[in-house]
């Protein structure tokens, strides 16, 4: 559901085994009925455990990510059952050094914990001031294939909705849950509206992506279709794609083509390393990713064109001329002529002799 609740339906469509279409419709509509439901949010009095919180979280009016539901499921399976109050920065540690997983999905699985603790904080709920040392968060991950190994990559998919699927995560960079939840209305005029909940507040994001002229005839054949963009289809009827569905698919394909390190999120990668190496700002980068800044395509910035070497070109285009040499040499001899050459204890003697000179004249009373 919604609030990250799993539930298990047992119910009637109402129609018989001849009627599939209709069961089918009927049965996608309790479902969707099901999935909007949420629980009705907690009282103060009523959080209690570590569990009650992520419940608490889970059920705000702007709804929770994808990917934090999931952290913080994680989370309460650990600590749930735990009162708020018992729960130690060090058992909070403990707990993140025995993942096993790369501090990059740590500091994710922080985030989205501190946030939870923040929201009912602010709620009224009292909960403990657990520390979260993040680690490094390093240069990130930036694996990509060339277009040759792109275009081998789409050709090798088996399907045509895997085919399709593939080609647009290539040639969008859109993440894979924007893309599963796409439907035919956000496709308009050469473009597509892609939509995340990312951050802190969960607030849910839109931004617009052109279409490549490649992918551009599919994404507008489907969207004639009416419903969800990307379908997959199962053993009854259609259904949209999950991760688990795109696994199915590519997993075998990288592993004929031979690939190595490569993951379904690297497509995304591949996006944006190509339009940096073909002149693109890190800022239209950045808008065409849903980035909020400029951090993360940092990773990318050493794959576009260097300015350092026309920074090194100036100490030629800079060459002092033969004149200015010239007139900085001869400034320099008859400088050394004149005395400028002496060394300073020399030219010391000499303002001393000149001092008593003045002392005595002046005794004398000669001007």
């Amino acid at each position: 559901r919604h609030d990250g609740k799993k539930v298990r339906l047992r119910k009637t469509t109402g129609h018989t085994f001849h009627e599939k279409a209709w069961a089918s419709k009927k049965m996608a509509d309790i479902i969707m009925a099901e999935a909007q439901k949420v629980d009705a949010p907690a009282t103060t009095s009523d959080v209690t455990t570590v569990g009650d919180v992520i419940r608490m979280f889970a059920a705000r009016p702007d709804g929770v990510g994808y990917a934090s539901m999931r952290y913080l499921t994680r989370f309460d399976r650990a600590f749930g059952h735990k009162e708020v109050g018992e729960l130690t920065t060090l058992e909070v540690d403990r707990y993140f050094s025995s993942m096993g997983v790369k501090g990059s999905t740590i500091r994710r699985y922080m985030t989205s914990i501190k946030s939870c603790f923040n929201f009912v904080k602010g709620k009224g709920v009292t909960v403990p001031d657990v520390k979260f040392d993040k680690p490094s968060d390093g240069e990130g991950r930036c694996r990509w294939l060339d277009v040759e190994e792109r275009d081998r990559f789409i050709d090798a998919m088996p399907t045509q909705d895997s085919k399709d699927m593939v080609s647009f995560l290539f040639f969008t960079g859109a993440r894979l849950g924007e893309v599963f939840a796409l439907n035919h209305t956000d496709v308009m005029s050469g473009e597509v509206i892609l939509r995340t909940r990312k951050g802190s507040s969960g607030k849910l994001r839109a931004r617009r992506v052109p279409l490549h002229p490649r992918i551009r005839p599919m994404v507008e054949r489907r969207a004639k279709l009416k419903g969800a963009l990307f379908t997959n289809q199962k053993r009854i009827g259609l259904r949209r794609w999950t991760k688990s569905d795109l696994y199915r698919f590519t997993i075998p394909v990288i592993e004929g083509l031979g690939i190595e390190d490569f993951r379904c999120h690297d497509m995304r990668h591949t996006f944006a390393s190509h339009l940096v190496q073909n002149g693109a700002t890190l800022k239209a980068v950045a808008d065409l990713l849903g980035h909020m800044s400029l951090t993360m395509v940092m990773r990318y910035a050493h794959l576009g064109s260097s300015h350092l070497a026309s920074t090194v070109d100036l100490l030629d285009g800079g060459r002092v001329s033969i004149g200015t040499k010239l007139t900085h040499e001869t400034h320099v001899s008859a400088h050394a002529e004149s005395g400028g050459g002496r060394s300073h204890k020399e030219l010391s003697g000499r303002n001393a002799t000149t001092k008593r000179d003045r002392a005595d004249a002046s005794m004398l009373g000669i001007n």
